[in-house]
């Protein structure tokens, strides 16, 4: 081999490595920029999910669904910093007519609210810590260091104004209860929602707070009359009275209502009244009688003291009328219940038969029978077994016991003696002798 070939190969060999090297660079280079690409990524993602972990905290503060304990740990962790001194909470929705705009041009709720919320924070945030969160029902919480309540009721308002003329919507806002620590939140948030309850009529964009709701609207949140419609159809008519006595008081005693709205009122008393009477299957006529009309008979109160007396008789004879059919019903279903053993004590039945066979519940059938008789289901039925018994005996005294023992329902004569000497003191061979 020459010493020109050498050198030929000396420099492929040159040349081999120096394509290696930069294959191993670009290699090397493509690495790095994917690991910072995915660095990066990770950051990303990792801040998202901290966000999401700050909303759904902020979100089960208001709600309710942290303990004291908890509250303050989420403070503490997302550095929640206005949730630590004095703060009011303030909700925010789209006002009804607005919303059904929307959704008939099938714009996005949720890129709105978005929109939304992001001007009250920018806007806010120029004047003083805030935190918002996405709520149900296409509301957002505003939780702002301002504590004045007319103050607040003014920044907000201003801050709703131009969110409608950059998102055209009409937005209605409340101003919650003061709070003085993160354990009195939801009790901020909802006395707001219990306001945005009450302003459902506000046609423009408008911040509600409890100084003017009181003296403009009168209360009856719909949580409210569900509790007292859900209270007298289960028969907790304990709890029903207090949820009402606590809407009177509030509406006839704290607040001074307008004619128009007192009138209001009374019409949602006379609706929650149909509703009640809708949910029992009864009709006015069947409860109240034929010349009893509940809105002319509420209109007829001269004083608040009597128009309270009044609404607590009309649901007062609604709980009446309940009492009384559930009497009856009762009473009914246990002429049948003790007519099935009567017909069926010769056969091995149990409580769970009563159960099926009527389609009611095994308490509801040990209730019964307390009520009824004053014995409990197996002694009801053992006790008349045990009747059957003594009367087959006295009328044919050599009746065989294992015979007898089929005869009045027991699988075996054992279990006859057994039972027959704990309720007469004695045996079927010595109530035979003794008769």
């Amino acid at each position: 081999m020459n010493a020109g070939s050498k050198r030929f190969k000396a420099l492929l060999r040159k040349i081999r490595g120096v394509i290696v090297t930069g294959y191993i660079l670009i290699i090397s280079i493509n690495l790095i920029i994917f690991g910072l690409i995915s660095c990066f990524v990770c950051l990303r993602i990792h801040a998202a999910l901290r966000l999401l972990e700050k909303e759904k905290s902020v979100c089960d503060i208001l709600n309710g669904l942290l303990s004291e304990t908890e509250s303050e740990i989420a403070v503490s962790r997302h550095k929640l910093a206005v949730l630590s001194g004095e703060f009011r909470v303030a909700s925010v929705e789209i006002s009804v007519a607005k919303m059904s705009q929307l959704q008939q041009k099938e714009e996005s709720l949720h890129e709105v609210r978005r929109g939304i919320r992001e001007r009250i924070s920018l806007e806010f945030a120029e004047k003083t810590e805030i935190l918002t969160a996405e709520m149900s029902g296409y509301k957002i919480a505003v939780i702002v260091g301002i504590t004045d309540e007319g103050e607040l009721s003014e920044v907000l308002k201003e801050v709703l104004e131009k969110c409608e003329t950059e998102f055209g919507v009409g937005l209605v806002g409340a101003v919650g209860s003061l709070c003085e620590s993160v354990a009195c939140a939801k009790k901020s948030y909802v006395s707001a929602l219990e306001i945005l309850e009450g302003s459902a009529g506000f046609s423009e964009t408008a911040v509600v707070s409890r100084v003017f709701y009181d003296a403009s609207a009168y209360y009856y949140p719909l949580e409210k009359e569900k509790n007292v419609i859900l209270n007298i159809t289960r028969r907790n008519y304990a709890e029903a009275n207090a949820e009402i006595d606590e809407i009177l008081t509030e509406n006839l005693g704290c607040r001074k209502l307008s004619p128009e709205a007192l009138n209001t009122f009374l019409l949602a008393i006379v609706n929650t009244l149909n509703r009640v009477l809708h949910s029992v299957k009864a009709s006015s006529e069947e409860v109240f009688g034929k010349d009893v009309i509940p809105y002319l008979e509420l209109k007829m109160a001269k004083t608040d003291q009597e128009l309270s007396v009044k609404v607590n008789n009309l649901f007062g004879e609604i709980i009446n009328y309940l009492e009384i059919g559930v009497k009856n019903r009762d009473n009914g279903m246990c002429e049948m219940l003790q007519k099935f053993i009567h017909d069926n004590y010769q056969n091995d039945i149990s409580l769970a038969d009563i159960s099926d066979k009527f389609n009611i519940s095994r308490s509801y059938v040990s209730t019964q029978f307390k009520d009824s008789t004053g014995q409990n289901f197996k002694d009801y039925l053992n006790m008349y077994r045990i009747q059957k018994a003594k009367d087959v005996l006295n009328e044919n005294p050599k009746f065989l016991i294992k015979d007898l023992a089929r005869l009045v329902g027991y699988n075996s004569v054992n279990s006859l003696i057994r039972i027959f000497n704990k309720y007469e003191g004695m045996t079927p061979g010595q109530f035979v002798k003794k008769s």
